[in-house]
């Protein structure tokens, strides 16, 4: 859990690729579900935008934005008005969209949400690493002390 939260931060803004896209844009919204198998594991879902960009040349493909975030307005981007992406490549996410000097979807906003994530994913491997080493303590600490010495015989 401590290396997929670190893998959770924001990429810094000056490597993120620019994408320019033109109106109108294709959108779909599919359900996403996540959790386990597990009855006492988090599952749930939550509904997001899938983005193809088709102007990234070797960069293009299916973006999403962060979980729980949404490129606002996207539908109402007058036909033909360009849409300016930035995405990671390598995590599919989109970061930041404006059109028309229009802000769709912050940098801000997509980073503050990663490092939430980041913070959240950090704090339960944390609290799952000091169970673990509690329950480790006390089975070295049980094992450790030995048998009881037996009374002496009369």
């Amino acid at each position: 859990m401590l290396a997929a939260a670190w893998w959770k931060g924001p990429t810094a803004r000056e490597q993120l690729v620019l994408v320019e896209e033109k109106a109108p844009v294709i959108v779909e919204m599919p359900l996403v579900s996540y959790g386990g198998l597990g009855a006492r594991q988090t599952r749930g879902t939550y509904r997001t935008q899938e983005i193809r960009l088709y102007g990234a040349g070797r960069h293009s493909g299916l973006y999403r934005p962060a979980r729980n975030l949404w490129v606002d307005d996207l539908d109402r981007v007058p036909s033909g008005q360009k849409v300016l992406f930035r995405v990671d490549p390598a995590t599919s996410l989109i970061y930041e969209a404006t059109s028309n000097g229009k802000v769709l979807l912050s940098y801000e906003r997509t980073a503050a949400r990663l490092n939430e994530q980041f913070w959240q994913i950090l704090l339960i491997g944390l609290g799952l690493l000091a169970f673990g080493l509690g329950w480790l303590a006390k089975l070295t600490g049980f094992f450790g002390r030995g048998r009881p010495a037996s009374a002496a015989p009369p």
